[in-house]
């Protein structure tokens, strides 16, 4: 219901126009000059004010310009008699929506009324228009490079002019917790800022935007530091969810919000929901594109790894089935050459030493090709262990026997003494055992210190065989165990592949750790036998 405030010097006019606006429906109130009105204005809001032209002390005109100093939106109409047109005249020009003369009739005053607010609406919407452009033209921007806290802040600045608050603050909810946090808050003007935290309680529980007192707010929630003054507690509603809220608070000596500013501040508040519930759903969907293009990745690099394992398995596959076609019949001539050799040798007891040095170069050879069969076959036939309990340094050392090193290179055996024994097949320990020396051996070609040790670690026996050789290459040090894969002249690259194979089908691991220029330490483990009841067999 809109509330008139009527100012006339004439008791019979503000008693008619009291009576005429009750009976249309409007709250009245009726002063009989200017000053009165301006305190009165300044006490209690109005919708419009209907003020005579001619009146001592302040003419209606200076009362029209005094008090839109302060309420500058403040509708009026103006009365006036028939002389005093100019007067009128100038009072719609210092912001007067419309005049009546007198005398006047109930339709004149209805007439000028019903314009006067019209006016005042259209221009109350058109200031709401306005207000709207900055929110408008910061959601049409780009905003990706924006983070909440500065969103946030852009929002205050523009809602906080637009309901004449001093400060305030927005609180939403977002992330892990549907908890209510204030995300920024602002003061005009600068100055130290309220904690208005304690107020997310107070917005929960609100489906509708509501004024309250500073004073009964205080009285309620203790901990908030306010001024005197009114404060709007704003909901920020999606659909049938909260997603935070707007607090604005006038401070002391500012009236109370206007119903204009409550409008405006309702408007905005269900376009900042909207925007931040979208933003929301949109950072949700980066999040899903974010893990969908790293399912897509993953699910590639493992589709490509599955490609190329089964590209291996496929060229094992056929090395298998090459080795296994050609293994006869390549010993067959071999063993021929072999036994030509020893005849050669038995007849040629005296011969120049030149022959003697080629025979021995076609020996060797003969060896290094059956190594090479006998690799294609160990790697092909699924190993078959028999495990027996064996003492742990017997193992190397008899591995050691049988590999003589060369005289360039120093064998430092470092074994612990007290070992509980391994239950291990002996003939294949002794076949990765000699491979490792062999492989230490190759990468000291200038010589070097070959260190062979035995340790117990958490339940299990360790095997370290440590050159001070040239060492890996990084790059090399995820597919040294691949089949097929070497970095020698000469050779296959099946030497650790066979090493691994033979290691994990006795429950055991392989390892090896390097630094170029510094040597390679390949480490076997197996676990301890428990059970130290049984013979020890002795390599």
């Amino acid at each position: 219901m809109p509330s008139v405030l009527i100012v006339d010097d004439q008791e019979d006019v503000r008693t008619f126009c009291s009576r005429v606006l009750r009976r249309l429906g409007y709250q009245a109130a009726s002063v009989a000059s200017g000053r009165e009105a301006l305190k009165l204005l300044s006490e209690q809001p109005f919708d419009l004010l209907i003020t005579d032209v001619m009146m001592p002390e302040m003419t209606g005109t200076e009362l029209l310009e005094r008090a839109r100093e302060k309420l500058p939106d403040l509708p009026a109409v103006v009365i006036t008699g028939y002389a005093d047109v100019d007067l009128a005249t100038r009072a719609i020009r210092a912001g007067a929506c419309d005049f009546v003369t007198k005398p006047f009739g109930i339709p004149d005053l209805k007439e000028a009324i019903e314009h006067a607010l019209e006016q005042a609406s259209l221009a109350e919407e058109a200031g709401r228009l306005k207000t709207l452009d900055p929110f408008l033209e910061l959601l049409s921007g780009n905003l990706t490079g924006l983070d909440d806290q500065e969103w946030a802040r852009r929002v205050l600045d523009i809602v906080l002019p637009a309901a004449e608050a001093g400060c305030g603050a927005i609180l939403l909810s977002g992330g892990q917790s549907d908890e209510l946090r204030v995300l920024a808050a602002t003061r005009q003007g600068g100055g130290p800022i309220p904690d208005l935290a304690p107020l997310a309680d107070k917005l929960e529980v609100l489906h509708e935007l509501l004024v309250v007192d500073a004073q009964e707010l205080q009285r309620d929630l203790p901990g908030i530091c306010l001024e005197r003054g009114a404060v709007m507690l704003v909901p920020l509603w999606a659909e049938d969810h909260l997603l935070g809220g707007l607090v604005l608070a006038r401070s002391d000596g500012q009236r109370s919000f206007q119903q204009g500013q409550i409008e405006t501040v309702r408007v905005l508040a269900s376009q900042v929901a909207a925007h931040w519930e979208n933003h929301c759903l949109v950072r949700e969907l980066a999040e899903w594109n974010r893990d969908l293009e790293r399912c897509v990745l993953d699910r590639t690099r493992s589709l490509r790894e599955a490609q190329d394992k089964l590209l291996r398995s496929e060229r094992l596959a056929t090395v298998g089935r090459l080795g296994a076609s050609v293994a006869h019949e390549l010993r067959n001539p071999l063993g021929v050459i072999n036994n030509s050799i020893y005849y050669l040798r038995t007849k040629l007891r005296d011969a120049d030493k030149k022959i003697t040095k080629h025979l021995d170069i076609v020996e060797r050879e003969v060896g290094t090709a059956n190594g090479i069969i006998t690799d294609l076959m160990s790697f092909v036939r699924v190993p078959q262990v028999r495990l027996v309990l064996t003492d742990a340094n017997q193992l190397v050392m008899a591995a050691l026997a049988r590999v003589p090193a060369p005289a360039n290179v120093e064998v430092i055996p470092r074994y612990t003494q007290g070992l509980p024994p391994v239950r291990v097949d002996g003939d294949k320990m002794q076949q990765v055992f000699i491979n490792l020396i062999q492989n230490a051996v190759q990468a000291m070609p200038q010589g070097g210190v070959l260190q062979v040790g035995t340790e117990l670690s958490e339940g299990q026996v360790l095997f370290r065989f440590r050159d001070s050789g040239s060492g890996i290459a990084e790059e090399d040090m995820g597919r040294i165990f691949e089949p097929l894969f070497t970095t020698k002249a000469k050779g296959i690259g099946l030497g650790l592949s066979i090493v691994k194979l033979l290691i994990e089908a006795q429950a055991g691991m392989v390892r090896v750790s390097s630094q170029p220029g510094q040597g390679a330490c390949f480490t076997v483990a197996v676990p301890a036998a428990v059970n130290k009841t049984e013979g020890v067999a002795v390599a």
